[in-house]
């Protein structure tokens, strides 16, 4: 039970952050610039022009089909212009599902807890 309640907590601060970032973000093209090898496959580092003119260089840790960017390829970015380390694919379909599935857990574990608790 208190693991649903982590997850939920952590689920509702981290939907409030993709909420923000899908309302207020800047949607613009990079390039993959590279692709950084990690345990379980590549994550692409972009660059990309802010609307500022500042170039900024990222490594996107999230996203769906990231090992299958090439270096080279154009891809939509959206970014906070307040923020340039929250950066991110332009998938909205993945950032919503990303932000509600930790409090889909949360509910699902809270509820399995409580249960049992209810069951001693």
């Amino acid at each position: 039970m208190v693991f649903g309640v982590l997850f939920i907590v952590g689920g509702i601060t981290h939907m409030s952050k993709k909420k923000y970032l899908l309302q207020n973000g800047k949607v613009t093209k990079g390039i993959v610039f590279k692709m950084q090898r990690k345990e379980n496959g590549y994550n692409p580092v972009v660059r990309f022009l802010t609307e500022d003119n500042e170039w900024i260089t990222h490594e996107i840790k999230s996203g769906f089909g990231l090992n299958f960017y090439k270096e080279g390829n154009q891809i939509d970015i959206i970014y906070d212009p307040n923020d340039l380390t929250n950066i991110e694919l332009h998938q909205p379909g993945h950032i919503k599902i990303s932000a509600v599935l930790p409090l889909i857990i949360g509910i699902i574990f809270f509820l399995v807890g409580f249960y049992n608790f209810l069951m001693f």
